[in-house]
């Protein structure tokens, strides 16, 4: 007996799975951070990184995402490296801890630290709060970032400081780009490809596809001083715009 939903017309048929598919992913996120949570105060988070990693796979799984990484010999086997990407959806965070295989922390908006589990998991993983408007909290959330840096461990951050409701590269802030200056540690440029045909800001239905995650050369460094971040920045998303039009 064939289901009824194949006898549906194909866009509408497409649309109803795409629904199903964001609700699907709605339960399994929720599922996940709960355990993360929990998980977090036995371990520390380096003790768990591959537990994230194993709940970023199910998501792509339930996203249908046929997800690709290319360029991972560019990431240091050791020490901090700055990964500096673009963002187009809820999903580019998730995907970059599978892709990155250390641990490794975000710089995120302040506001999230403030929501129900996610705060808690993020607080406890070790990720950064930038203030947005509250610059003082923003310097001293930078001043962390160079240490952490130092100390070893790579930082992401998307540097449009919001999701691309269409999916354009938009414009970047300079706060990456000093922050790259001062702590003086590799910075990779990443590009997500062909994120914005499976999920866009705003959207409730989630469809498959294929993405890929571009890990860039380093941008060297030798050839820019302290006060040269709007250069870096420019030089950096060229390298990204290049990487997404290819």
């Amino acid at each position: 007996m064939r289901p009824v939903i194949d006898d549906l017309p194909r866009d509408l048929r497409s649309r109803i799975l795409a629904h199903a598919t964001f609700a699907a992913v709605a339960v399994n996120m929720l599922f996940w951070t709960s355990l993360m949570v929990l998980a977090s105060t036995l371990f520390p988070a380096r003790r768990i990184h591959c537990m994230l990693r194993f709940a970023t796979y199910t998501m792509m799984v339930l996203t249908r995402n046929d997800l690709s990484v290319r360029g991972r010999e560019h990431l240091p086997a050791q020490g901090g490296c700055l990964l500096v990407s673009n963002h187009v959806n809820m999903f580019d965070p998730m995907f970059m801890y599978l892709a990155v295989p250390r641990y490794c922390v975000a710089i995120e908006k302040a506001s999230h630290f403030k929501w129900p589990l996610y705060g808690t998991m993020i607080t406890r993983w070790g990720n950064i709060p930038v203030g947005g408007k509250d610059r003082a909290l923003t310097a001293r959330s930078m001043a962390r970032a160079a240490d952490v840096l130092r100390a070893g461990t790579p930082v992401f951050i998307f540097p449009e400081g919001t999701r691309a409701r269409d999916g354009r590269l938009g414009t970047f802030r300079r706060g990456a780009f000093s922050l790259a200056l001062e702590a003086r540690v590799p910075l990779i440029p990443v590009a997500f490809r062909g994120a914005e045909k499976i999920f866009l800001e705003g959207s409730n239905m989630i469809f498959p596809g294929r993405e890929e995650i571009v890990f860039i050369p380093p941008v060297p460094l030798d050839d820019y001083g302290p006060d040269d971040a709007d250069a870096l920045s420019d030089e950096v998303r060229r390298r990204i715009l290049e990487a997404l039009e290819a």
